[in-house]
């Protein structure tokens, strides 16, 4: 079913598909070497598939069955890898990388089919491959490539109108990730739109017959089919108030600037990044010529706008979908930016006009959240890109007639060289971020929080913390994590309006309680004497403070990585 025909291809598309996957699987080695970066969340997951792996069932806790995972089907896959003795951050990042190399090679193959020229597609697929909040998640260890594998492969069945393959595929979408469900039902209308009633009917069918097996599963072992984790997000975020309904269009907005880096190209990059939104727009209005690629822009708009309703804006990986989507799009913008510099006289002056018109909005746009961010003066980051924006614009307006071709390929060529540069800038500088997080947040932090647990606490002591990843997964003790991921009495005490953990210590009776060193000291300050119930009832029992950090400074990164594990007198 996943076959191109490839005895169909020509040999310059072949070297086509084959160099635009290697490299972006060549980018997500590198990066996966170079940063050794595996999402906090992703050893949630471990965790599950550890357990499953050794017999206890799909839990998090032994013995309390709980659906604290959102992603069975890596979960269940990492199991089998573990029960093998694999390791599980390198399974996952093999899942990783074959996710990558599927959606990689069923978007160019799907952009190929619909007839997209040349430029358009390998732009697409381009962007998809040097992305590198895509880079990074797909070698995160989290479930997102095989999330956009599967969403590829549905998509790739249904244009060749193997709706019932489709659904297949749709229904391991759901196994590994629910909240994917509105890219199937958009897949579904899609079927209806194109008369096809018979191929809408084998989608839905086989999508529910692929799923069925967990929903069954699930409401058996744990009572309900929805993820608890859903159920916890919503009572923390949402029912509580905790975070505004308004709030979420700021990051949401935020998601898709996916180049942005730091000095010296950060001016430059959030131009370009904001002129990625034109090219995309530029992109969707094309979308008439393939009618099929209507779907991403109504799945941006529909999922940005569900994530917001659902005040799920707070990690910028559940945008990935989207910005994949949105990266298709822009790809296209390119293409169709590309058919402007090659158009004749009569067609280069109005593509000139909203390439300059478009570019200058860009420049705008970044200039107006760099200042946000803070920098009052014009940097040299600053000037680059008024000269990139000026020295495009200007020279495709003014390179519009026939004669003055050289113009408009000179300014392109500048502006490639400069995204080129600044794509790259940023995902070695986010390499280089995430593996400053990795060694001293997750591993000299986190890691060491959990082997100290795992070396100085009973079996059977209760741990009351929020980051549930790398210090559950090393500790291997009972976890009540503050957010109620795999702790219902949590939920049950936020519901009842007790939404402050410090409150709900009295109720909950952890035997240890992990907590940041500035949170540490604001609890021990909050009541006075005996009255303080982490004072009354606990002790500091060690510090985890790679860095140094003074809990009465505000600095970030030495907060993020400063801990104490708080024990429970005698």
């Amino acid at each position: 079913m996943l076959n191109f025909a490839s005895h169909s291809l020509s040999k310059a598309q072949r070297v086509e598909l084959i160099s635009l996957t290697a490299f972006g699987l060549a980018l997500r080695v590198f990066f996966a070497l170079y940063s050794g970066y595996v999402e906090e969340d992703a050893y949630i997951t471990f965790q599950f598939a550890r357990n499953l792996a050794a017999g206890q069932g799909f839990v998090y806790n032994p013995g309390e069955a709980i659906y604290g995972s959102t992603t069975p089907l890596l979960t269940l896959l990492l199991a089998g890898w573990m029960a093998l003795g694999g390791e599980p951050a390198l399974g996952a990042r093999i899942l990783g990388l074959a996710g990558a190399a599927v959606y990689l090679s069923l978007t160019w193959a799907a952009l190929l089919r619909l007839g997209v020229p040349r430029v358009g597609r390998v732009c697409a697929v381009g962007l998809l491959a040097c992305a590198p909040r895509l880079a990074a998640f797909d070698m995160g260890g989290m479930e997102q490539p095989l999330v956009l594998a599967f969403m590829a492969a549905s998509a790739w069945a249904g244009l060749r109108g193997r709706w019932g393959w489709a659904g297949v595929w749709g229904g391991l979408l759901l196994w590994t990730r629910l909240d994917t469900g509105l890219w199937l039902v958009l897949l579904g209308a899609a079927a209806l739109w194109q008369r096809r009633a018979a191929g809408g009917l084998r989608f839905a069918v086989a999508a529910v017959g692929v799923y069925l097996p967990w929903l069954v599963y699930a409401s058996a072992v744990f009572g309900s089919p929805i993820p608890h984790t859903v159920t916890a997000k919503w009572v923390a975020y949402a029912h509580s108030g905790a975070v505004p309904i308004h709030t979420g269009w700021q990051p949401a907005f935020d998601a898709f600037f996916l180049f942005r880096t730091t000095h010296p190209f950060l001016y430059v990059s959030l131009a370009l990044s904001a002129g990625l939104f034109v090219l995309t727009i530029w992109g969707a209005l094309r979308t008439g010529r393939w009618r099929a690629v209507g779907i991403l822009p109504v799945f941006i708009v529909l999922e940005v706008l569900r994530l917001v309703l659902a005040r799920a804006t707070f990690f910028n990986r559940y945008f990935i979908p989207a910005n994949a989507a949105f990266l298709i799009l822009a790809g296209l913008g390119v293409g169709a930016l590309w058919e402007a510099v090659r158009g004749d006289g009569r067609r280069a002056p109005r593509w000139g006009m909203a390439l300059a018109l478009g570019w200058g909005a860009a420049a705008l746009a970044g200039g107006l959240l760099f200042a946000a961010y803070g920098e009052a003066a014009l940097g040299v980051e600053r000037r680059l890109a008024l000269a990139a924006a000026a020295v495009g614009g200007l020279a495709f307006w003014v390179g519009r007639r026939p004669w003055l071709a050289v113009v408009r390929w000179a300014a392109l060529g500048w502006l490639t060289l400069v995204f080129a540069s600044t794509a790259g800038f940023t995902l070695r500088t986010t390499a280089v971020t995430l593996r400053d997080v990795q060694t001293v947040r997750h591993e000299a932090s986190l890691k060491a929080v959990g082997l100290w647990l795992n070396h100085h606490t009973p079996p059977n002591a209760r741990v009351l913390l929020e980051p549930l990843g790398y210090a559950g997964y090393y500790a291997q003790r009972v976890m009540l994590d503050e957010v109620g991921l795999v702790t219902p009495a949590v939920v049950a005490l936020k519901r009842s309006g007790v939404t402050d953990t410090y409150e709900a210590l009295d109720a909950l009776r952890p035997d240890y309680v992990l907590l940041h060193c500035d949170d540490a000291l604001r609890w021990v300050e909050r009541d006075s004497g005996p009255q303080n119930r982490l004072t009354r009832a606990f002790y500091p029992a060690v510090e985890i403070n790679p860095l140094g950090f003074d809990p009465r400074d505000t600095e970030t990164r030495g907060r993020n990585s400063c801990y104490q594990i708080w024990a429970r007198y005698p």
